[in-house]
């Protein structure tokens, strides 16, 4: 007993490789395309909105900041 494929020998084997080399490559690619559609909603979700809650966070900080200034140098200007 020989573990040769059945058929026309090693021209069959090599066309069945090929279509099995296709359905992985379907299967990757639908999973590449998952992996991208569910890595941009996390993205859009949970990465984007702490973006702007810090760009607001530091803008109310500087205007503090400046705001505080502005009093130091006022003080400093009377004396």
């Amino acid at each position: 007993m020989t573990m040769a494929p059945a058929g026309r020998g090693a021209l069959e084997f090599l066309m069945a490789a090929a279509a099995g080399a296709l359905v992985l490559a379907r299967v990757g690619a639908i999973v590449a395309i998952s992996m991208l559609i569910f890595l941009l909603s996390f993205f859009g979700y949970f990465v984007w909105p702490l973006f702007f809650v810090l760009i607001a966070l530091g803008i109310l900080g500087i205007s503090n900041t400046l705001r505080q200034y502005a009093r130091l140098r006022a003080r400093s200007r009377r004396r």
